[in-house]
């Protein structure tokens, strides 16, 4: 049995909505490989703009992407696969309600890619994987697990999103490039090339 503790001195602080500031442990089966928040849809949080506060975080594992609730007490509330089982970096990006992740390509591959999970509330760790080939999402199948791979030129080497705009920055060796989620579609708004940069 694994353990998570989040708190201030980790990556991701979590408080609950009392602020209570006590570490919250999190006991899952496998060793987590990274976490990503859940901003908190509660009105009665916005009194503690001085922290970040959520109810939820995804813990990314080996055998799939875990979803745990914080509070009252932790409790995991659903899991589903991922393409790869080795994943270096976990999102969520509230407005498209997308998880995305950085993961090497396949379990034996050094190339390390972006992939965006679509309908992942839909579907249960069993389910099957199926790679969406353009960048529109159909999600009308059922207990399929729709992924996309953003299209860039090489290896990832850093990822960024930003909630607001529904933007991703992802960088390469080579390249930094924006990409843009509108109407469940993925569109390439700015690519800058190492070659372009000059001091």
């Amino acid at each position: 049995m694994q353990q998570v503790l989040l708190n201030r001195t980790k990556v991701y602080p979590t408080f609950d909505l009392w602020k209570n500031k006590r570490p919250t442990i999190i006991n899952i089966e496998h060793e987590p490989l990274c976490m990503a928040p859940l901003p908190s849809t509660h009105s009665y949080v916005d009194d503690l703009d001085d922290i970040d506060v959520f109810d939820q975080v995804f813990i990314a594992t080996h055998y799939g992407i875990l979803l745990y609730n914080l509070f009252p007490e932790s409790e995991e509330v659903h899991r589903f696969p991922s393409k790869s089982s080795r994943i270096l970096d976990i999102c969520y990006l509230a407005p498209q309600d997308l998880v995305v992740t950085m993961e090497r390509e396949s379990d034996n591959s050094e190339i390390v890619v972006v992939r965006l999970y679509s309908n992942w509330r839909d579907v249960k760790l069993g389910s099957e994987i199926v790679d969406v080939s353009s960048s529109y999402f159909s999600q009308e199948k059922d207990d399929v697990l729709e992924v996309y791979k953003i299209p860039v030129p090489s290896s990832v080497t850093l990822m960024s999103i930003c909630q607001e705009s529904s933007r991703i920055a992802i960088c390469t060796h080579s390249t930094v490039q924006i990409w843009a989620i509108k109407n469940d579609s993925v569109e390439l708004i700015l690519d800058i090339q190492q070659s372009e940069i000059s001091e």
